[in-house]
């Protein structure tokens, strides 16, 4: 499981890679494109699929958002194309 904090305006880049996949919007907006087609995620909402789809999250909106991300990927560790944190002082 992976804590993602997508800044405004920022995308994670395709992903597709084998197992299933949970998301869970904890705080703001975000867009979840799934071969092909966006679905739009609030706060509280929640989505599972089969990951050997093509993914992206993408924070279209002009505030932070918070997603945690739960992965049977088979690759330890796993590897996914999440933006890179910025560092908390």
């Amino acid at each position: 499981m992976i804590r993602v904090e997508l800044e405004p305006g920022r995308s994670t880049k395709d992903a597709k890679h084998a197992g299933q996949e949970w998301l869970h919007v904890v705080s703001g907006d975000v867009v979840l494109r799934l071969t092909g087609k966006d679905i739009a995620m609030s706060a509280g909402d929640s989505l599972h699929f089969d990951s050997s789809k093509v993914h992206r999250l993408s924070n279209r909106t002009e505030r932070s958002a918070t997603v945690l991300v739960a992965s049977t990927a088979a690759t330890t560790p796993m590897h996914h194309p999440v933006p890179a944190a910025k560092p908390r002082r």
